[in-house]
């Protein structure tokens, strides 16, 4: 507890200063009420973003810099952000709590991730030997402690703000005032590219919007997660699914006119990487619809007695949003004692 009198507001907003709580799912989209966690983190300033390690008993979270009840501020009355390491104690409660060696007091060091094996902590900092204001940073335990802190370079960072990373497998998620930004803070995704980083993408709408889109985290089902937002007018965590992109190729096969539909035309849709195939006959109207799997190139084929054969490629390789692909076919009579040329022959 703190003694009476000390400013349980943030002075910018006049909101209450933010602590770390813990709450426990009921279904899928309850949730028992949150608590405030127990032990020695949560003081009388901000506690902010915290991870964890993969069996949930050492945290890494981001804390105002102050001493006792009193923040400590720098030359030009500004108070930073430090981080912190705290373990899980016999109690079930989060104590030992110990300063980042890295820290400084006059620039912010928070908004902690780590990879799966906890050999690196990825953080967000504006400390000297950036790109911009905030950047991303990273440091690497061989066994000895902490390494010096790596800026993750040009790619990643900008002249803008890079903040609150998250690190999903190889997938680093991170929040940017620059790079092709839809407005405010928006959420990017890198893949490791040999020994740096892939072109930040933009992880578009629904997930970005013009205000503040910043903290994300994937659930280990791939298909669900969480990120923090302000577009309802204050900062929220928001859940949200993922929906698997669906590809389908429908069309129409006619007459060489073009004025008669072709009935009782074979269609044979072919998955060129697991040689398999999907087929139908036309009925009346001439139209035919398949399903398509992502990432999977395709060879679509029609067939009608007496006609001549057609066929076309199509993929879904790279695409992550959905698409309806429309084909239309002409077939053309086959001519008897005519030479012609004859394309596309798959054995």
């Amino acid at each position: 507890d703190q003694p009476p009198g000390i400013q349980r507001e943030n002075p910018w907003n006049g909101q209450s200063f933010l602590d770390l709580y813990f709450v426990q799912k009921h279904t899928a989209v309850t949730w028992e009420k949150a608590v405030p966690l127990g032990g020695e983190v949560n003081g009388p300033f901000h506690e902010g973003p915290a991870v964890f390690s993969s069996d949930g008993r050492t945290m890494y979270f981001t804390r105002s810099n102050y001493y006792t009840y009193r923040l400590q501020k720098d030359r030009d009355d500004v108070s930073h952000l430090k981080l912190f390491r705290a373990t899980l104690n016999e109690r079930n409660e989060w104590a030992d709590v110990r300063e980042f060696a890295y820290n400084g007091s006059d620039f912010s060091t928070g908004h902690a991730a780590l990879s799966a094996d906890g050999r690196v902590l990825y953080f967000a900092s504006d400390r000297p030997g950036g790109i911009g204001g905030s950047d991303l940073w990273r440091s690497v335990n061989n066994g000895d402690g902490w390494g010096t802190p790596e800026n993750l370079g040009p790619t990643i960072n900008t002249p803008g703000d890079e903040l609150f990373p998250t690190v999903v497998g190889e997938a680093l998620y991170f929040s940017s005032t620059a790079h092709q930004n839809m407005g405010g803070l928006d959420i990017f995704v890198s893949n490791r590219e040999g020994t740096g980083w892939a072109e930040p993408k933009n992880m578009g709408y629904p997930i970005n919007t013009r205000f503040d889109d910043f903290a994300f985290t994937m659930n280990s089902d791939g298909k669900s997660g969480y990120l923090s937002s302000d577009r309802t007018g204050t900062d929220r965590i928001h859940q949200f699914f993922v929906q698997e992109p669906v590809f389908m190729v429908e069309g129409l096969v006619f007459d060489e006119t073009g004025n008669e539909f072709m009935p009782n035309t074979q269609v044979v849709l072919t998955n060129l990487q697991t040689d398999s195939d999907t087929s139908m006959i036309t009925a009346n109207d001439g139209k035919f619809r398949f399903r398509m799997d992502p990432n999977s190139r395709y060879r679509l084929q029609v067939s009608h007695e007496g006609m001549l054969s057609e066929t076309r490629e199509i993929s879904t390789e790279g695409m992550a949003a959905s698409k309806l692909f429309s084909e239309e076919f002409r077939m053309k009579p086959v001519e008897m004692n005519r030479s012609f040329v004859v394309e596309n022959i798959y054995f």
